[in-house]
C-alpha cells in the first residue's frame, strides 16, 4: 500500500515534534498533518505473536494515517498470529472517511479475532463538521472491545515514557493539558450524544450545550467504571435538562484525574 515511507517501526518521535503535534488546542493551527503513535502488544507471551510499535505519519496526496495502519496492523496479524492488544495516541481524530473505513474493520479486527484497541487523540478533526462528528458517532458502539477518548496527562506521560525521545525535557504545555483535555472532553461528549445545543454546521462550539440523548442506551467509561445512562437520567431530572458540561464536571469531582471514554 502506497505511504510506507511514512510510516516508523520500533523508533521513538522526536521531542520536538511531539510537542508541536500532540498539543491539545482547540485552535490548533499550521498542524496540518495526522500523527499516529501506535503500539500493538501481544495478551499473552508465547507463539508467534509478536509487538509491533512505531508511529506514522499521514501523506495527504496518498493516504492518512489511519487507513495506513490498519493495513500495517493487518499484515502483521497475518504473518503473526495472536491475540493482541493496540492502543493509538493520535494527534487528530479520524475524519468522517477514515471513521467509516475503521468501523467495518473494527468489527472484524476485534469481534471476530479477539483483538481490543483503545484509541486516543488530541485533539477533534471536525472540517466537516456534520460527516466527522458522524463518524465518532458510528464508532462508540462498534466493539466493547473499543474505547476512544481524549489524551491526557496521563497518556501524555505514558507517551513521553514509551515513545518520545524526550531525554527528560519538559513540555512547555504539560501544566496545562489536564484543563485542555476537560474542555475536549467535553466537546467529545456533546458530540456522541448529539446535544441539542451543539450546532452540526458553523464553526462555535456551545459549552454549555445540552444533551438530547437520543440513542435508548449510551455507556460512559470514567477509569474503566462504566455507567449506563438513558434519557430520563442523563438529560431530564425532574423535568429540566440538565447541561453536558455539569455531568461531566460532576463525574471528574467523582474520579479526579481519570480519563473520560467511550
Amino acid at each position: 500500500m502506497a505511504g510506507y515511507e511514512c510510516v516508523r517501526v520500533s523508533e521513538k518521535l522526536d521531542f520536538d515534534t511531539f510537542e508541536f503535534q500532540f498539543e491539545n488546542l482547540h485552535y490548533a493551527t499550521e498542524r496540518h498533518r495526522t500523527y499516529v503513535i501506535f503500539d500493538v502488544k501481544p495478551q499473552s507471551a508465547g507463539g508467534r505473536s509478536r509487538r509491533l510499535w512505531g508511529y506514522i505519519i499521514n501523506n495527504p496526496n496518498v493516504c492518512h494515517a489511519e487507513l495506513i495502519l490498519m493495513s500495517m496492523i493487518d499484515r502483521h496479524l497475518e504473518s503473526n498470529p495472536g491475540v493482541y492488544a493496540m492502543t493509538w495516541y493520535m494527534s487528530w481524530s479520524p475524519c468522517a472517511n477514515c471513521s467509516s473505513k475503521l468501523n467495518p474493520w473494527l468489527k472484524n479486527l476485534l469481534e471476530e479475532q479477539g483483538h481490543t484497541l483503545m484509541m486516543h487523540f488530541s485533539r477533534i478533526y471536525d472540517r466537516d463538521r456534520e460527516g466527522d462528528h458522524r463518524g465518532l458517532r458510528g464508532l462508540k458502539h462498534v466493539s466493547n472491545s473499543f474505547r476512544m477518548g481524549v489524551v491526557g496527562r496521563a497518556e501524555v506521560e505514558e507517551c513521553l515514557a514509551e515513545y518520545v525521545e524526550a531525554s527528560r525535557r519538559t513540555l512547555t504545555w504539560l501544566d496545562t493539558t489536564e484543563s485542555m483535555a476537560a474542555k475536549m472532553r467535553r466537546k467529545l461528549f456533546c458530540i456522541l450524544v448529539r446535544c441539542a445545543g451543539m450546532r452540526e454546521s458553523g464553526s462555535s462550539y456551545t459549552k454549555s450545550c445540552v444533551s438530547t440523548c437520543t440513542a435508548a442506551n449510551f455507556n460512559l467509561y470514567v477509569a474503566n467504571t462504566k455507567i449506563s445512562c438513558c434519557n430520563s437520567d442523563l438529560c431530564n431530572v425532574s423535568g429540566s435538562p440538565r447541561s453536558v458540561a455539569s455531568i461531566v464536571v460532576a463525574m471528574t469531582m467523582t474520579l479526579i484525574g481519570s480519563a473520560v471514554c467511550f
